[in-house]
């Protein structure tokens, strides 16, 4: 059975599980406390339409690697009007090994949400965070916009937000950035249809954890799926070996990973490993560490 859950509900939810039964935990991804420069150069969007706008991130945090490697963005907002999501999870164990990405059109937003872009100031930035709620948390998540234009890639991200509104009320940028998640919030949940979302791409990476043993699920074991052998695995996505495919080995990896578990394993002849998958969506690279 699925049910509707907050963003941010789906989020700490979806930490918990997997903090539960990965056997080895982890520090943060990389440092979130770090103060980019401010870049004068301003841009409009790219001209292309199927590219990303902007997406919402959660990043760093206390978690295992492959923790980290294995979740996307929250929201992706193309430039021809589409908000791709993290859409509704059944509430079984073992869970599935893909994501249930969604898409929909919100062209009629864009001008609203460019309105809370513009809030932000986020054309002008290159990288900034705002720490001010590390005083009073520890090991949160820090919440990340990330928005493309002409200009380059601009970030601005809050540390621990929504974990104590008295620490993200004094800088104006911060409760905008607030003001576009519950907007993406209410219209990812406002009841408007959507459908899963494909994509050309994806993410193989090799998991650094073993789910316990004694979880009580019988053993998933099943061939080793890919044409690439997991020794071939030539990236990283925060220090795991990584691979992207693309078109055809994209799509035959639809085939293989969305019917795969949590605690699905693969035979590779030599050895078993457990692998964790996704699509990439738009204005990812993929095997990246953060």
């Amino acid at each position: 059975m699925t049910q509707p859950r907050t963003r941010r509900t789906w989020i700490l939810s979806g930490l918990l599980v997997l903090v539960l039964l990965l056997a080895a935990c982890g520090g943060g991804a990389g440092d979130s406390t770090t103060t980019g420069a401010t870049d004068t150069t301003t841009g409009g969007p790219p001209a292309t339409g199927d590219q990303a706008l902007f997406m919402i991130t959660y990043e760093g945090g206390f978690a295992s690697p492959s923790m980290f490697a294995a979740i996307g963005p929250a929201y992706v907002v193309t430039t021809d009007g589409r908000l791709i999501m993290q859409g509704p999870i059944p509430e079984i164990f073992p869970g599935p090994l893909v994501p249930n990405y969604q898409v929909m059109d919100v062209s009629d937003l864009l001008p609203d949400l460019e309105d809370i872009l513009d809030r932000v100031g986020i054309a002008g930035i290159t990288e900034e965070i705002d720490n001010d709620g590390a005083a009073n948390v520890a090991d949160a998540s820090t919440t990340v916009l990330t928005y493309f234009d002409q200009a380059g890639t601009h970030r601005y991200g809050v540390y621990a937000l929504g974990f104590d509104p008295q620490a993200n009320t004094a800088d104006e940028r911060t409760v905008a950035l607030s003001d576009l998640i519950m907007t993406l919030d209410a219209t990812a949940f406002g009841g408007d249809p959507s459908q899963p979302y494909e994509s050309d791409r994806w993410q193989v990476v090799v998991s650094g954890d073993l789910i316990p043993a004694d979880t009580g699920v019988p053993e998933d074991v099943r061939p080793y799926p890919l044409a690439i052998a997991v020794d071939e695995f030539d990236q990283t996505s925060f220090d795991l070996p990584c691979t992207i495919l693309e078109r055809a080995d994209a799509a035959a990896a639809v085939e293989v990973f969305t019917g795969a578990t949590q605690v699905t394993v693969w035979d590779t002849g030599s050895r078993q490993v457990q692998l964790l998958a996704r699509p990439l969506l738009p204005g990812e690279d993929g095997c990246r560490n953060e």
